[in-house]
C-alpha cells in the first residue's frame, strides 16, 4: 500500500535549487536582444520549467528505487510461492490418490447396495401384489356393506314414515275418541234434560195423549248413519231416502218443553238397512258405536215404548235411549252429517293436508317432513352437519357427565367425517352460522356434498329431536 500511494503521489514542491542560476548565466547574453519586461518573463518561465524538470528527475529517480526494491520482494515471494506450490502438488497427488481409492470403495458400496436394494424391492413388490389383492377384496366387502347399509338406511327413512303416519293416526285416533266422550257427555246430559221432560209430559193429563195420537203418524225413525272410511257412509238401501223435519207443536198447562220439536222422518224407499219402522212413541233410539275401528258407527231409530231401554253391550258398543221431544242447544241432524263426514276423510289426504299446512307455515310436523326436506335442498343437508357438529362438541366439552346422556351429535361411525366437515363448514367457528357456499363445498370436496346428505339421513331422528326442543338456532326449514 506504501509503495502504490508513493507511485502516485505528486512530487514535492522545493525552494530554487543553486544551479538556476547557471540558467540565468546561460541566457543573460541574450537580454539585449529582448526587451526588459519580455526578458524578465521568459527568465521566469525558464526558470520555473527547469525547477519543473528537477522535481520530475527527483520524483521518478525515488519512483526507480522504490520499484526495484518491490521487484526484489516479489522476486522473493515468488520462490516462497513456488515452494507452497510444490508442496500442494505433492499433497494433491496424496489427495488424488486417497480419492480414487475412496471412489473404488464407494463404488464397490454403491454395486452391493444396489444389490440389496434390488433384493428387498423384490420382496416389496410381492408384499405389494399381495397387500392389494388384500385391499380389492376389502373395497368389495365394504362395497357390499356400504350398499347394505344404504339399503338399512333406506328401509330406516321408510319405516319411520311409516312410523310418523302411524304417530298421526293415533293422535287421530285419540282426537276422535276424546270427541266421542264429550259427545257422549252431551247426550247424557240431553238424557237426564229429556227424561225429566218425558216424565212431566207422562204426567200432564189426556190432552198430551190427544195430541200424541193425532200426530203419531208424523213421528218418524231417523236413518242409520254408518260412519266408515271405506263405504263412504252409506245410508239406506238405494241411498235416496230424503229427511223431512216436521214441527211438533207441544202445549200444556204448566209445561214448557219449548214450543216446538223436530222429528225425522224417513223418506219413500227407506226399506234398506238404515231404515226402521215408525212407531207411535216418542223415543228415539242412539247408537253409538266404540268398536276398535277408528270411524264410529252411530244409529238413530224410534222406540215402541217410553221406557228407558239399554241394550247389552256388544264388542264395546253402547246404546243409548234418548227422547228427542226439544233439542234447545241448537244440535241437529246437520250437525251429526257434518261430524260424520268429517270421519270419512281418508289417512293419508289428512297428512297430506297437514302437510302442505306445515309447509305454508314453514314449519316439520313429522319427521318424514324434514326427510323429504333435506333430500330436496343440500344446503339444509349443509346446515344440518353444522348443526350435529355443534352438538358433538358440546357433548365432547361436557364436565358435568351429561354425556352419558342421549347424544345429539354425529353417531360413533360418523363421528371422523362429520367432524371434518363441519370444521369447513363452519370455518372454524362451530357457534357461528354456516360460513360455506354449495359451490366451494363442492370445490373443497367433490363428495362432500353427497356425505352431507348421507349423515344428515342417517342422523334424522337427532336431527328432528333437536328441531322439536329448538336447541339449534341455525338448523330451521327454509
Amino acid at each position: 500500500m506504501s509503495s502504490t500511494s508513493a507511485s502516485t503521489q505528486l512530487p514535492p514542491q522545493s525552494k530554487e535549487s543553486p544551479e538556476s542560476g547557471n540558467l540565468s548565466q546561460l541566457i543573460l547574453p541574450l537580454k539585449p536582444s529582448f526587451r526588459p519586461g519580455d526578458f524578465e518573463r521568459v527568465m521566469q518561465t525558464l526558470n520555473a520549467r527547469d525547477e519543473a524538470a528537477r522535481r520530475d528527475t527527483a520524483f521518478w529517480k525515488a519512483q526507480y528505487e522504490a520499484m526495484e526494491k518491490k521487484h526484489g520482494e516479489a522476486e522473493l515471494e515468488k520462490l516462497i510461492a513456488q515452494d507452497e506450490v510444490t508442496k500442494l502438488k505433492r499433497e494433491r497427488d496424496l489427495l488424488q490418490n486417497q480419492v480414487a481409492r475412496a471412489e473404488s470403495d464407494r463404488r464397490l458400496q454403491i454395486e452391493r447396495m444396489e444389490e440389496d436394494q434390488n433384493s428387498r424391492m423384490a420382496r416389496f413388490k410381492e408384499d405389494q401384489k399381495a397387500g392389494r389383492e388384500r385391499e380389492k377384496g376389502l373395497d368389495e366387502r365394504y362395497a357390499r356393506l356400504w350398499e347394505d347399509f344404504n339399503k338399512m338406511e333406506t328401509e330406516k327413512a321408510k319405516l319411520g314414515c311409516k312410523v310418523s303416519a302411524l304417530e298421526f293416526e293415533r293422535e287421530k285416533a285419540e282426537r276422535e275418541a276424546e270427541e266421542s266422550g264429550r259427545r257422549f257427555e252431551e247426550l247424557n246430559r240431553r238424557v237426564s234434560r229429556l227424561e225429566e221432560d218425558a216424565a212431566l209430559l207422562m204426567s200432564a193429563g189426556p190432552e198430551v195423549e190427544e195430541r200424541r195420537e193425532e200426530r203419531s203418524n208424523v213421528t218418524a225413525a231417523a236413518d242409520e248413519l254408518v260412519v266408515d272410511g271405506k263405504e263412504g257412509g252409506s245410508g239406506g238401501g238405494d241411498g235416496s231416502s230424503e229427511e223431512i223435519l216436521t214441527e211438533l207443536p207441544v202445549k200444556e198447562s204448566g209445561l214448557s218443553c219449548g214450543d216446538k220439536a223436530e222429528a225425522v222422518v224417513p223418506g219413500r224407499g227407506g226399506s234398506g238397512p238404515g231404515s226402521v219402522e215408525a212407531g207411535t212413541g216418542s223415543m228415539v233410539v242412539i247408537e253409538i258405536d266404540d268398536s276398535d275401528d277408528e270411524m264410529p258407527t252411530r244409529k238413530r231409530g224410534l222406540s215402541n215404548d217410553d221406557s228407558e231401554d239399554v241394550k247389552p253391550t256388544k264388542k264395546r258398543h253402547s246404546k243409548l235411549l234418548v227422547e228427542l221431544m226439544d233439542e234447545p242447544d241448537g244440535l241437529d241432524s246437520s250437525d251429526t252429517g257434518d261430524s260424520s263426514g268429517s270421519s270419512d276423510i281418508d289417512v293419508n289426504s289428512e297428512i297430506a293436508r297437514i302437510c302442505r299446512k306445515a309447509a305454508e307455515k314453514k314449519t316439520w310436523a313429522f319427521k318424514a317432513d324434514m326427510m323429504s326436506a333435506l333430500e330436496r335442498e343440500p344446503e339444509l343437508c349443509m346446515n344440518a352437519v353444522c348443526a350435529l357438529y355443534r352438538k358433538q362438541l358440546c357433548k365432547v366439552e361436557s364436565v358435568s357427565g351429561s354425556s352419558l346422556g342421549m347424544n345429539l351429535g354425529f353417531s360413533q361411525f360418523d363421528a371422523p367425517r362429520g367432524t371434518s366437515l363441519g370444521k369447513y363448514l363452519t370455518d372454524g367457528d362451530p357457534q357461528g352460522k354456516l360460513k360455506r357456499s354449495v359451490s366451494e363445498l363442492q370445490k373443497f370436496d367433490p363428495n362432500g356434498l353427497g356425505d352431507c346428505k348421507n349423515l344428515a339421513l342417517r342422523n334424522s331422528d337427532r336431527l328432528f329431536e333437536i328441531y322439536k326442543k329448538k336447541q339449534d338456532a341455525f338448523f330451521l326449514p327454509s
